[in-house]
């Protein structure tokens, strides 16, 4: 967790050298809260990422996973659920953010919900990406949360610039070389999963 009282969470942060803005980078396994007037970054492939905000509360966050369900080996009396192996599969990471956003002062009735990523970008028979996405939208429907928003599937990756203030996301379509870029670390990644 974060020493600042507004923010919460794990991401790598720096200050924008032309607007000056900071951005928060959420990797895969990670989630980030805040509620400071910047912006929450990530790259996705196959993997999924939820933007997740009370603006009432003025609190807003991000997640990254890279697979759905739980994790390999998960025993609800002695898993570790909340650790960044953990928070690289679905039921964790989204579990983990809505907890923390409750924790520090949203209210779930209130939460919006918006979710990106579970494009086909891996040279591989499966499809993670198709996989992730349905895992989100049982996942939400379960616990009653409507998607607001959603840019799903295909077959590229894409770049998310949140903010959680005014949910306002910023998305971009990464092709060519990019696209390789992306499935390469996935793949490393997911080796490590």
């Amino acid at each position: 967790m974060s020493s600042n009282s507004h923010q919460w969470g794990s991401a790598s942060k720096f200050k924008h050298p032309v607007t000056g803005e900071y951005i928060a980078k959420v990797l895969p396994g990670f989630f980030y809260l805040t509620a400071e007037d910047e912006l929450i970054n990530t790259v996705l492939g196959s993997c999924i990422c939820a933007c997740i905000r009370d603006p009432n509360a003025g609190i807003g966050g991000m997640n990254h996973y890279m697979l759905p369900g739980v994790m390999r080996d998960f025993d609800p009396a002695t898993s570790d659920t909340k650790s960044n192996l953990a928070n690289r599969y679905g039921q964790h990471a989204m579990d983990n953010l809505i907890e923390h956003l409750i924790a520090v002062g949203c209210n779930k009735n209130n939460l919006e919900v918006k979710i990106f990523g579970g494009g086909h970008v891996m040279d591989m028979a499966s499809d993670v990406g198709g996989e992730n996405v349905q895992f989100a939208k049982k996942y939400l429907a379960d616990v009653g949360m409507k998607i607001a928003s959603s840019d799903l599937g295909d077959d590229y990756p894409r770049k998310i610039n949140y903010s959680p203030k005014t949910g306002k996301v910023k998305m971009m379509k990464l092709r060519g070389a990019y696209s390789g870029l992306v499935s390469t670390n996935e793949v490393s990644q997911a080796e490590g999963v």
